[in-house]
């Protein structure tokens, strides 16, 4: 059975750049999980794909976290 464990990643772009969250992302991916792409409905397993990540912080969150209040 798959496990569809994401191997071999590698960091495309991160935002803000230089801030590093491309690489704590990568150091992360070994617990990702991803169905392959399909072709003509067949799973094309070892294919590369680009996964998506995004990370939010609500207004004023980062103030209190580095202040604690």
């Amino acid at each position: 059975m798959a496990d569809f464990r994401v191997e071999d990643c590698v960091v495309v772009g991160e935002s803000p750049q230089g801030s590093g969250i491309g690489k704590a992302v990568q150091a992360a991916a070994w617990q990702f999980k991803v169905r392959p792409p399909q072709r003509a409905g067949r799973p094309m397993v070892g294919e590369w794909v680009r996964i998506r990540i995004f990370y939010e912080i609500e207004p004023g969150a980062a103030a209190r976290l580095r202040f604690g209040h």
